[in-house]
């Protein structure tokens, strides 16, 4: 889909605020298009490059410290709610939502990094500082030699020659080792490679950024990358700028040309013209192309350590096993999502043998430098480079503010993970366009375009560490001391927005030892759940304390907290005055665990008759080893007498494991007769599983819960559970059989998750059913989404999975032993299996098979997750 939903009095206001900042001045674009030359004064032009970069790092700063007033301006309020950081990259939907994400230890807003850590980090990147200065200090050493006197200059030059000889000789040993390998692997198969060690299925997208070139050269890199011989793995993306000339046009032709090309997916993005915070380049068109991508596939944040990015240009040239080495590549270091970039090298000019001597040498020399100093010392990425999704979004994608994609890409995410990341050599070249001049006048002009691009990236390194860093520290350090006012603190707002446990925990940590001792004495609410409860409780004394509210509590929790010797209320025993008052009071109260609980008589119980004024009341309750049934009568004399006011009671009880008299066997009626007597609608079944112990399972109808509680083969359901959407049926001792499946399916029409425990083989084979039994024995489970089948007889396997028993149309997720799905789809290759996991997207096995069979993703063509869980 091609859009761009910005209006038209947003652009509007957008480019005036970019007129008054840049008053239109073009910034190089990075996309490799061919500006307009024109010729002003050198003093023009050196006016004008440096005024463009001294307005980019002020609009920066000045941006960053807007960031800092909007989270002071937050603080100011009523009540804090949530200690936050607002990130430019994080902000979706053409840049006019802003998302808000916690903030990390000592976090500086934004860069994801601490001014003390600022030192180590520009550690980790010097070699990006280093090598521009030498370029720019011992390159052009024969003008200044001259203005230093004769003896220092003796030993000047002899020094540099030394340098260069040294360090030319050292990059030609390295350049020849890594052509040995590109030549060793020109003709390796991958693809059995990748099979033995592929156990999750890795997929890739190539991202192309666009601006006006033409569609011949963006169809050829495109038709590079549709030849791969993994092109089945490959989402295409492709970016292109709102200012783009017939960009309509391109995306059509491009859609209808490779529509068929066996992509798994082509994507068309439009990035809009001056979006604030951005300025006009590779790295913002690439930032939004990407966003836009993963918002649309709608990526798990489990699957992106299997999501394998490539950024490139549009003049770029892809051999056809590139894809396939960078996967076998990332399988054989075990997939080092958050640690490793991967870099082709590059081989410049398409037609380099038929150019200028100067211009094949200055190809070759580049080739040259990437082959034995970039890539093996670890120096920068260029142009053309791989990465994991999952390392893209944890370090916030691609800077829109800057310009050179490479540079900023590895400086950023060493900033934000806070880790050296490492360039791996990929070993197939890829052939990256004209970026040299044809005649040695073009080449001139193209090497003073790449040395201005290099001193832009030089300059936005300088800046990215020196002056936006410490400037917005130094806000963050004034906005800590001026948070003393705040009264409420609400603890569940963190683990509510982020699932990520290190940011939630880093959180808690700057909130607990820098923040909660400086504001302590004037808080008056907190707002904890179970994550926050203990570290927050501990650290802060709270003298003015008169509300706390706790939220999220497990069973076992709650039921201890609220006893009159917990720890909890011992902390608090000279403060608290409402806890009984409002048990008393609560007019409302729901209670669900599908764990087995053993302290029901112990804590339940007591902590239902604290709620005298209690309406309505739902419970959904797995209960063991007790005396007696949770029967009518039960409930009755212990739960329901004691709240008057009860109007409405849901509930769903197993109770299991229970010693039985056998003298006395209760029966269905006996445990529903007292509830009937009091106008209660509900059914129940009785299994006596073995001679010396009973289950009961008493429910109330009409069933208004989407999961219910486990089932055995004895469930004889009264009626349709339209609300169940789970349920789990454990019966490992005995069979389960046809007949009952289909009550099942009769019983939860809606039903999305299943699982079903027998170790007992089924009795009657589908294929042995009698003639009525034949008419319906094809069933359609048209809404399960996840079947689970750990340690069950393969007959189960075979019942579900064969399209001659049954219909799973929706099918994705499915938990079975490996050698029974071996078992049940013939090593891979049975037709009739192959309907029913059409649409299977994640496989969970109990046991980390050996190796997979040969035809495994073949068969399961969009599995994308293979994942153990153990019991």
């Amino acid at each position: 889909m091609i859009r761009s939903t910005m209006n038209n009095n947003q652009r509007k206001l957008v480019r005036f605020m970019s007129e008054q900042h840049q008053n239109k001045a073009d910034v190089d674009d990075g996309n490799n298009d061919t500006p307009k030359i024109t010729a002003p004064t050198a003093t023009t032009r050196k006016k004008n490059f440096l005024r463009q970069i001294s307005i980019k790092a002020e609009e920066k700063v000045d941006e960053l410290e807007r960031e800092a007033d909007l989270v002071h301006e937050i603080l100011q309020g009523p009540s804090f709610t949530r200690m936050m950081s607002v990130d430019e990259n994080q902000i979706m939907d053409q840049h006019t939502n802003i998302v808000i994400e916690p903030v990390s230890p000592n976090t500086i807003i934004e860069t994801g990094v601490t001014y003390s850590a600022i030192k180590p980090g520009s550690q980790r990147v010097r070699w990006n500082l280093l090598f521009n200065l030498l370029l720019w200090i011992v390159v052009p050493f024969p003008f200044w030699i001259p203005f230093l006197s004769r003896k220092v200059a003796f030993i000047m030059i002899p020094s540099i020659q030394g340098v260069f000889v040294f360090m030319w000789t050292v990059i030609a040993i390295l350049a020849v080792k890594n052509l040995i390998i590109l030549y060793a692997n020109r003709s390796h198969n991958y693809a059995e490679d990748i099979a033995s060690l592929e156990k999750t299925r890795i997929r890739h997208i190539v991202a192309i950024s666009c601006y006006k070139e033409p569609l011949e050269l963006i169809a050829t890199s495109v038709q590079s990358v549709a030849n791969q011989t993994e092109v089945h793995r490959i989402i295409m993306v492709i970016s292109f700028e709102e200012k783009t000339p017939d960009k309509e046009e391109k995306c059509k032709a491009l859609n209808n040309r490779f529509k068929n090309a066996g992509f798994e997916r082509i994507i068309f993005t439009i990035h809009p013209y001056g979006l604030p915070n951005e300025i006009p380049g590779k790295c913002s068109n690439s930032n939004y192309g990407l966003r836009m991508a993963t918002t649309q596939m709608a990526f798990a944040d489990s699957d992106m350590d299997n999501i394998l990015v490539t950024t490139c240009d549009a003049d770029s040239k892809f051999p056809p096993n590139y894809i396939a080495a960078l996967t076998l590549k990332y399988l054989q270091e075990n997939k080092p999502a958050l640690s490793t970039i991967y870099q082709a090298p590059l081989f410049y000019n398409w037609r380099l043998d038929g150019l200028s001597f100067v211009t094949r040498v200055t190809g070759l020399l580049r080739s040259l430098l990437m082959l034995g100093a970039l890539i093996p010392c670890n120096i920068n990425t260029m142009s053309i480079f791989s990465y994991s999704l999952s390392l893209a979004k944890k370090g916030k994608y691609i800077h829109p503010a800057y310009q050179m994609d490479d540079i900023i890409c590895l400086i950023r995410w060493m900033g934000v993970t806070q880790q050296r990341l490492r360039i791996s050599m990929i070993s197939v070249p890829v052939i990256s366009g004209p970026t040299s001049g044809e005649t040695i006048e073009t080449e001139i002009i193209e090497w003073a375009r790449q040395a201005r691009r290099w001193t832009i990236g030089a300059a936005e390194v300088f800046h990215y560490f020196v002056i936006k860093a410490k400037r917005v520290n130094q806000k963050f350090d004034r906005l800590a001391r001026c948070i003393d006012f705040t009264q409420s603190l609400d603890f569940t707002m963190i683990s509510s927005n982020e699932h990520n446990y290190s940011k939630m925990n880093s959180m808690l940590n700057r909130l607990c030892f820098h923040i909660i001792p400086q504001i302590q004495h004037n808080i008056q609410s907190l707002t904890l759940d179970p994550w926050s409860m203990t570290s927050v409780l501990t650290i802060g004394n709270y003298p003015t304390l008169h509300k706390l509210t706790l939220v999220n509590l497990k069973l076992e929790m709650a039921s201890r907290i609220f006893l009159s010797d917990s720890p909890f209320v011992h902390m608090f025993k000279h403060k608290i005055s409402d806890l009984v008052k409002i048990l008393s009071n609560l007019k409302y109260f729901s209670l669900t665990s599908f764990c087995i609980t053993l302290e029901y008589d112990n804590q339940i119980v007591p902590l239902l008759r604290q709620m005298s004024q209690l309406e309505k009341l739902t419970l959904s309750l797995y209960v063991r080893e007790r005396t007696s049934f949770i029967d009518g009568t039960h409930l009755d004399n212990d739960i329901i007498s004691k709240m008057p006011l009860l109007h409405t009671f849901i509930f769903d009880i197993v109770t299991e494991h229970v010693i039985i008299n056998k003298e006395y066997l209760p029966t269905s009626d006996d445990v529903r007769r007292a509830l009937f007597q009091r106008g209660y609608n509900i059914d129940c079944y009785i299994d006596y599983l073995w001679t010396e112990k009973g289950r009961c399972h008493i429910y109330s109808l009409p069933f208004t819960m989407e999961s219910i509680n486990v089932i055995t083969n004895k469930f004889f359901p009264n009626g349709v559970f339209m609300n169940v959407r789970k349920l789990y049926v454990h019966d490992p001792m005995r069979s389960i059989e046809y007949d009952f499946f289909v009550r099942i399916s009769q019983a939860f029409p809606l039903l999305e998750e299943l699982t079903v425990f027998s170790m007992v083989n089924q009795k009657k084979q589908p294929n042995k059913l009698d003639v009525h039994e034949q008419t319906f024995s094809i069933i359609e489970y048209s809404h399960l989404m996840k079947l689970h089948l750990f340690m069950s007889h393969v007959d189960y396997a075979k019942y579900f999975l064969l399209n001659t028993n049954t219909r799973l149309p929706r099918l994705s997720t499915l938990s079975i032993d490996y050698e029974n799905l071996v078992n049940v789809t013939e090593d891979f290759t049975s037709n009739a299996v192959r309907a029913n996991c059409v649409n299977l997207k994640n496989i969970i096995f109990r046991k980390q098979p050996a190796m997979l069979g040969k035809y495994f993703f073949s068969y399961f063509p969009f599995v994308v997750n293979i994942n153990i869980k153990s019991f």
